[in-house]
């Protein structure tokens, strides 16, 4: 049912009605690569793929209300009171994990259409597709990254979510509108609009999105040959809980098919409700973390988003249900509660998923040609195109047309769908409700002039009308861009950063005007011309003096220094040419890789762009204690002068000031060689060695670090950690000694550590100690390496559930 006159107010004042309770959060990681039968407990993010996965915190079968700022597996949205499908899939204990529904209409496995259904209909509202190739739409076909949108049923087993909840499957009912265990007509409607909103949001990545099941091999990461997986999302009825949805973060190419949960019924089974929670669940799994915004000093973890009408807009990983332009973010909005930079972690840290390939020109000499269908001289133009890149690589396309003197164009730029049926090799297209992406559309003749821009205010496409114009060749660049300040104190609109997508350009131009029919009669001749004029007029023998002053040139940086953070945000520098024509390549050398990335070492600087580009320069997080990194970049470019940038990226790892110590009394002393603050700051050669020492009971280690002169707040350890034969776990003390604790989700102990943990409460000293899990009758003297020890403010992420 959809929800009539919804407002961001409405839905806030909703959510936070029945939610109490403090957040919590619980941390996943990649699990190593292993059988699907394994069982798969959670770990922690980060873990070195072919370590042992590490156990996620407990947690009550039947875990207590939390607030709208958790981020947790227990919060999303409440009940949608009065809006709820009366559903006897509901009907289910309270304490039963989410998915599980009545027996009998869980984990179908199979979509049943049901017979009265015209299979061949193309519904009316629809996206162009008959019934019957629902459970056959695909964005990206060929893409070896898929997202699944499961709509008829899963079973859930053996992953970190049957540890999580202690059930060995979890039994997720089929998408349904109605009480029919088969799809009718208005289900199968449901589910293609569904697929078209969530395919937008994934259009820019080379992402496959599609309703047919493509197999759990298509869904488990089992290395960097692997030829296809991703995450699988389950849309289904929740029962018993008030989740809107829940995923894992990171778990993208995780080696298990763990699926992210959407919740229908708990969004009141809107198309948009359903496609923006999946969206934001599958952002999870791409390793994304909310975007909230802090309130009078106090942090809400959820954004509702800003603005009305038209540019009414959201972050994906906010709430934007209300909202009509929802978009990736990085914090580019007032009293943001982070900077994340959706794009860039989305793709750079899952195993190859990347933006997708450029379809067409970004510079008039790379532009494609604006072909058509033509007639009577007009040409009819339907070009499909993506806008797939955003700030350093923005991505401008551009076309180029010939126009008859005198000629005219009237061209549209508006939200399409592609549409990929299997079976058939011939792509569909249709106009769409959604789009993440606001159009600005340029006119350039053919000596690459700017003639004219069109970003019209009431519409997120754009209408370019133009007539009497010069014969020639003209171009037109099509760019996302962005609205308003949402930076002021009362924001409105966006950045460009995220106003990406699919898009078509409609309408026509006139190539070629037809010649009116001659006179079979031509007029008379003057038989008596007009006299010449003997006399020519004298010559100027002083012609005026040439402009002889030429403008160069010159190429410039908005930044000659930049300080980076060891896995911070990337920071922006604004490349420019000054009295620039044509294209120009503007290389950038010099990069120190162990010190940063750039987000490109080429920049094309043209008209189209204004001769302008930005270069993000980043620190990558590289966990070792190695100092401030320095490095100088040089841009370049051919016939103008070089320019630089001063680099500094800031070590955030802490090494440990003393190498560590045994503690307690041994018949046989343990062993320690190499505990010194440089073999533990790295992931290298060097690396420390713990051999148990012997007591009365057994053996056993105790063994200690101290790190001091620390900036009071939370701590992150980061180790890695084996053992040889027996497990073993680390402890932090905040007392100097009087009490130890666990760090928040890590094990009780384990044979392998590679990861970051958090510990809470610390002020300017922190022992960490490392002991052994059994001592009393241990008769094996186990050897402990130890390859990484620092502490750090480093963030984490973890499991997540939205709303």
């Amino acid at each position: 049912m959809p929800i009539l006159g919804a407002d961001k107010d409405w839905w806030r004042a909703l959510v936070e009605e029945s939610s109490t309770g403090q957040p919590s959060e619980f941390v996943a990681n990649r699990p190593a690569a292993r059988p699907e039968s394994t069982e798969e407990p959670t770990a922690f993010r980060g873990a070195t793929p072919g370590t042992t996965s590490l156990t996620c915190d407990e947690a009550e079968p039947e875990p207590p209300a939390h607030s709208t700022a958790c981020g947790c597996g227990a919060c999303a949205l409440p009940s949608i009171f009065g809006l709820e499908p009366q559903d006897p899939r509901q009907e289910v204990p309270g304490d039963a994990p989410p998915g599980i529904g009545a027996p009998g209409l869980a984990g179908t496995e199979a979509a049943i259409i049901a017979a009265n259904v015209v299979l061949n209909e193309i519904p009316d509202g629809g996206i162009g597709i008959a019934y019957g190739d629902t459970f056959k739409l695909h964005s990206n076909p060929g893409s070896r990254y898929i997202v699944y949108l499961d709509f008829d049923g899963h079973t859930t087993t053996g992953t970190s979510w049957n540890s999580y909840w202690k059930t060995t499957s979890i039994n997720s009912p089929a998408f349904s509108l109605d009480s029919s265990a088969s799809f009718g007509a208005n289900e199968l409607l449901a589910i293609q609009r569904i697929w078209q909103r969530v395919a937008e949001y994934f259009s820019p990545f080379n992402i496959n999105v599609t309703t047919e099941d493509p197999g759990v091999d298509a869904l488990r990461y089992s290395g960097s040959t692997d030829q296809a997986f991703g995450v699988r999302a389950v849309i289904t009825d929740e029962g018993g809980k008030n989740y809107g949805g829940i995923g894992y973060t990171g778990s993208f190419d995780w080696s298990s098919d763990t699926p992210v949960f959407v919740y229908a019924n708990r969004l009141a089974d809107s198309t948009k409700n359903i496609a923006d929670a999946t969206a934001h669940e599958v952002g999870h799994s791409l390793g994304l973390s909310h975007d909230g915004i802090v309130v009078n000093g106090t942090r809400q973890d959820y954004y509702y988003g800003h603005g009305t009408g038209v540019t009414d807009w959201a972050p994906v990983m906010g709430v934007g249900y209300s909202a009509n332009i929802v978009q990736w973010s990085k914090g580019e909005y007032t009293n943001a509660t982070t900077l994340q930079d959706d794009l860039a972690i989305i793709t750079t840290q899952n195993s190859g998923v990347a933006y997708r390939t450029d379809d067409w020109g970004n510079s008039f000499t790379t532009a494609g040609a604006l072909a058509g269908t033509e007639a009577g001289g007009v040409v009819t133009v339907q070009t499909f195109g993506v806008i797939s890149g955003s700030g350093s690589r923005n991505d401008v396309d551009m076309f180029r047309f010939d126009v008859a003197a005198g000629g005219s164009l009237d061209l549209t730029v508006s939200s399409w769908t592609r549409i990929h049926v299997s079976g058939s090799s011939t792509p569909t297209y249709a106009p769409s409700p959604f789009s993440m992406m606001d159009v600005s559309l340029s006119l350039y003749d053919g000596a690459k002039k700017l003639i004219q821009t069109v970003n019209e205010a009431t519409s997120l496409g754009a209408q370019l009308v133009a007539s009497a114009l010069a014969g020639g060749t003209y171009y037109i660049a099509i760019d996302g861009v962005g609205f308003g300040n949402p930076l002021a104190t009362s924001p409105t609109g966006y950045t460009e950063y995220g106003s990406l997508g699919q898009y078509m350009v409609t309408g026509t131009y006139t190539k070629t005007l037809a010649t009116p029919p001659s006179d079979p009669t031509p007029p008379p001749s003057d038989p008596t011309p007009p006299p010449s004029d003997p006399t020519p007029p004298p010559s100027d023998p002083t012609p005026p003096p040439s402009d002889s002053t030429t403008t160069t040139p010159t190429l410039s940086v908005s930044r000659v220094a930049v300080v980076t953070q060891e896995g911070g945000a990337a920071e922006t520098v604004v490349v420019k040419a000054a009295n620039a024509t044509g294209d120009i390549t503007v290389q950038v050398s010099g990069l120190d890789p162990a010190e940063g990335s750039l987000s490109a070492t080429s920049l094309l600087l043209n008209a189209a762009n204004g001769w302008t580009a930005n270069l993000g320069i980043a620190g990558p997080d590289d966990d070792n204690a190695n100092g401030d990194g320095l490095y100088t970049l040089t841009l370049a470019a051919a016939g103008l002068q070089s320019v630089t940038i001063a680099v500094t990226n800031e070590d955030n790892d802490l090494s440990a000031t003393s190498g560590g110590r045994f503690f307690g009394t041994y018949i046989t002393t343990p062993n320690v060689n190499n505990a010194t603050i440089s073999a533990q700051r790295a992931v290298d050669s060097f690396f420390t060695t713990l051999r148990e020492g012997v007591t009365t009971t057994g053996a056993g280690i105790d063994f200690r670090w101290q790190f001091t002169d620390l900036a009071a707040g939370d701590k992150v350890m980061q180790v890695v950690a084996n053992s040889g034969v027996e497990a073993f776990r680390f402890e932090y003390s905040a007392d100097d000694g009087a009490t130890w604790q666990r760090f928040l989700d890590a094990p009780d102990a384990a044979l392998s550590w590679s990861g970051e943990f958090i510990a809470t409460g610390v002020g300017s000293t922190l022992w960490v100690r490392l002991v052994d899990a059994v001592m009393a009758g241990d008769t094996v003297r186990d050897t402990v390496t130890i390859n990484l020890m620092t502490v750090s403010d480093a963030q984490v992420s973890g499991i997540d559930a939205i709303f």
